[in-house]
């Protein structure tokens, strides 16, 4: 067993994530998670808000023409251009609104020419743009970007916690054997590589990951390490001097 009385030990998950990649790394990659998905779910509830009603206007809305009484551009990178209209609903009520468009339609579309609108006869402040889909492409585009760190930081946390499950396994049932340091790469920490025999005298290679810099120059080229394996998946390993502070008795 790879550690003496574990059961008495009261292997605690989140000391062992923390204490293998540091608590300010974990609260960074948390907060990341969160606020990326906070923002991912702030623009898609946007983007469904303008594709349901761009559709509504298709299947329910009143055409008529307006007159395009303005134009607006927020010049930066990504930024917004938009027309300015009016029209007369059913009712005879003039109604004044304005509408994202794209840089084409923008430039094409001058004061005073008129264009193809829709509105819903139950609320004509409901309107827009015959064929316009420049609000929806517009708010996908900026779904990509927090949906994708989003995705990115999950993956990552869901690693370590996979890890964290798996060096957990190996305190409690590895087995122990003899190996050595074949290389060192530091790089947002340390990766040591090691290699080490099974109990079946096969040679696995392997490396461990370790946010202290500092703690990885006491591991030279060549230094016999003792490692915990899973006698079933060799590939699951660790150094153990990095995970023997997880074995003490409580």
């Amino acid at each position: 067993m790879a550690c003496a009385d574990y059961k008495s030990q009261g292997i605690n998950f989140l000391n062992i994530l923390i204490g293998k990649y540091g608590k300010s790394y974990i609260l960074c990659l948390s907060i990341i998670t969160i606020a990326a998905l906070l923002f991912t779910s702030f623009t898609g509830l946007s983007l469904y808000q303008v594709m349901y009603e761009y559709f509504l206007l298709e299947e329910q809305g009143i055409q008529t023409n307006a007159e395009v009484i303005n134009k607006e551009e927020i010049s930066f990178k990504g930024g917004y251009a938009y027309l300015y209209y009016k029209f007369t609903d059913d009712q005879n009520n003039s109604v004044v609104s304005r509408q994202e468009v794209d840089k084409f339609m923008y430039n094409e579309t001058q004061i005073g020419d008129t264009i193809k609108i829709r509105y819903l006869r139950s609320a004509p402040a409901v309107n827009g743009i015959v064929h316009n889909k420049s609000p929806i492409t517009k708010r996908a585009i900026h779904m990509i970007i927090p949906a994708f760190v989003f995705i990115l930081a999950l993956l990552v946390l869901m690693n370590l916690l996979i890890k964290t499950q798996k060096t957990i396994f190996l305190i409690k049932y590895g087995a122990r054997t003899k190996g050595k340091v074949t290389k060192k790469k530091y790089k947002g920490g340390a990766k040591i590589y090691y290699e080490f025999r099974d109990n079946k005298g096969v040679l696995h290679s392997s490396k461990s990951w370790i946010l202290n810099s500092g703690l990885a120059d006491s591991f030279t080229i060549d230094m016999p390490v003792e490692i915990l394996y899973d006698k079933n998946n060799p590939k699951n390993s660790e150094i153990y001097e990095l995970i023997k502070g997880f074995c003490k008795k409580g």
